[in-house]
């Protein structure tokens, strides 16, 4: 017989793994010609729309205004560091934002890094977490 803490402890158990299963096929993408699934632009955008509590059209939308900015910036600097995507086509994908707006976003992140913004740093350290679990525990290609 069960105690209820021990029951209470695998239903945890339970529920995070269905959220790691579910999180897994939420995120994956398409399997590429040679059968290898690939990070791209919109993979990390629903990765850190879920971390940072906003909508992929929110991140995608040409508003300026917090927590949106620095989502869409965490996740310009996620695609450049993750992807062999271009500048170009990551500003196009968001709202269609020029080259230098995408480079600027990683230099943003990489200064607020460098100061601990502490917002900044906890959402680029679980949307780092959510990518490594989710693909390099696949073995999708980054």
């Amino acid at each position: 017989m069960r105690t209820v803490g021990t029951l209470e402890e695998w239903i945890a158990g339970f529920e995070l793994e269905l959220q790691r299963r579910f999180n897994r096929k939420l995120y994956l993408m398409p399997v590429d010609r040679d059968g290898t699934r690939r990070l791209d632009v919109n993979g990390i955008a629903r990765i850190v729309a879920g971390v940072a509590g906003v909508s992929v059209e929110d991140l995608r939308a040409p508003g300026r205004r917090e927590p949106m900015a620095n989502a869409r910036q965490i996740a310009m600097y996620l695609t450049v560091k993750h992807t062999g995507i271009t500048l170009t086509e990551i500003g196009r994908y968001y709202s269609r934002r020029d080259h230098t707006t995408v480079g600027h976003s990683v230099k943003v992140v990489l200064d607020r890094v460098k100061v601990c913004d502490a917002r900044t740093v906890a959402l680029l350290d679980e949307a780092e977490k959510m990518i490594k679990n989710i693909y390099h525990e696949e073995g999708i290609a980054t």
